[in-house]
């Protein structure tokens, strides 16, 4: 290549990096912050935007109050329909107006005035969500491509939350059902209590959930370790990975299903009625409270189990992994 042609290659990226550099400085000065008021009441709430940092707030005023940044060509229509609060980003700018980027997020704040209402729906692009504990809804559906979700308001039904890279967090509530989904985030759960089943499905994240009560657990996952404190379920207690680590402390179920390809199950003053744990090269090891009937299964792993001919039925099942068990009555 000539020294001409690589001094004009060095001009135009030059030149491309000034003008993103002036888009960036212009997207974040063109922000500016407008408030709606609500006059009419309303039992559900429906957000659709594209990028911003969302947050509920519980108000001290009598109306609804919607709090957002909002620049030309592109602004929110807030209103009323159907008993819906409903606010949607209306984006109008040219291809060329959505050249460049900002180093500021975007806020939209939702000033409620009650502290119940019937179904909260969200779908969002990129940026965070924030929903705090001062709030009940009869169901909560939130679903982000890009940001955290941190989700703390009680559901009477179902609580279900989705991202695809972001973390996914809950504390403090209760709720029918749960059902949370991440690709490459983590997910928590943090003193919760349900009635139903939690459905919880990663991807390369890790999962860690503590003081948890409910009817049933179910996780699958794919590259991501697992860890349950204090976790306790009426019915069935499943796990599936394929390279993630499986550790719980203090848990308890009618039943353990556990299934890991490459990774470690370790179970620490643990019980269930019946336990059925599978890996391939993995090692299980741990305590468990009460006797049981030791079914094992192994090709090369070295087995160090309790000989007891009373209890419930735990099957262990590995190809390479050793195997580990004691009892803490003895």
């Amino acid at each position: 290549m000539s020294k001409m042609a690589k001094k004009v290659l060095i001009s135009v990226a030059l030149l491309v990096i000034a003008i993103i550099a002036f888009s960036a400085c212009s997207n974040d000065a063109m922000y500016n912050t407008n408030s709606y008021e609500i006059d009419e009441s309303f039992d559900n709430i429906e957000v659709k935007t594209d990028t911003a940092d969302i947050e509920f707030v519980l108000s001290n005023e009598e109306k609804c109050k919607v709090s957002c940044d909002e620049k030309a060509n592109l602004e929110y229509d807030v209103k009323i329909s159907e008993n819906t609060l409903m606010i949607t980003l209306e984006d109008t700018r040219k291809w060329y107006q959505k050249i460049g980027f900002s180093f500021k997020a975007s806020k939209l704040i939702v000033y409620l005035p009650k502290t119940e209402y019937s179904s909260l729906l969200i779908e969002e692009t990129t940026g965070d969500i924030k929903i705090p504990k001062d709030f009940r809804f009869e169901s909560i559906d939130a679903n982000v491509s890009t940001g955290n979700v941190s989700n703390s308001a009680s559901a009477k039904d179902l609580i279900k939350i989705s991202a695809s890279t972001g973390n996914v967090c809950i504390e403090n509530l209760i709720s029918k059902s749960i059902n949370l989904t991440t690709t490459t985030g983590n997910i928590t759960a943090s003193d919760v209590k349900s009635d139903g089943e939690i459905k919880i499905k990663v991807s390369t994240g890790k999962t860690i959930l503590s003081n948890v009560s409910c009817d049933k657990i179910t996780s699958y996952g794919s590259t991501g370790d697992i860890s349950l404190s204090n976790v306790a379920t009426t019915d069935k207690l499943f796990i599936e990975r394929s390279t993630g680590d499986l550790k719980l402390d203090g848990c308890n179920a009618n039943e353990f299903y556990f299934e890991t390809d490459t990774g470690d199950v370790k179970l620490e003053m643990c019980d269930a009625k019946e336990i059925f744990i599978e890996t391939d090269t993995g090692d299980v090891t741990g305590t468990l409270l009460t006797s049981k009937v030791f079914l094992i299964n192994t090709d090369t792993g070295r087995v160090n189990v309790p000989k007891t001919t009373v209890g419930g039925k735990c099957e262990i099942t590995t190809d390479t992994g050793d195997i580990k068990i004691s009892l803490a009555e003895n």
